[in-house]
């Protein structure tokens, strides 16, 4: 019988809350561990992607910082500081 992708990412989640190795949960629940390598690969690009579409770019503003005036003239400005 072949096992449907919701099958598959219940075993993943199910998996990394266990903090067993592959293996040791492949063996554990009887999966083909070769089989499930492939899974979890497929799921960590599927969670990765997911990630990156939810982000959001959010900009700094940054200002010059300026130290105490050497001379009357001439005003030193510190490296960027962020």
């Amino acid at each position: 019988m072949k096992k449907t992708k919701d099958w598959w990412r219940t075993h993943y989640d199910n998996w990394i809350l266990s903090k067993l190795s592959i293996g040791e949960y492949s063996n554990n629940n009887g999966i083909k561990k070769s089989i499930f390598y492939g899974w979890i690969k497929k799921f960590r690009k599927e969670d990765s992607k997911e990630k990156t579409k939810d982000s959001k770019v959010q900009w700094a503003t940054l200002n010059r910082y300026e130290t105490e005036n050497i001379n009357e003239d001439d005003t030193k400005v510190s490296p960027l500081k962020i």
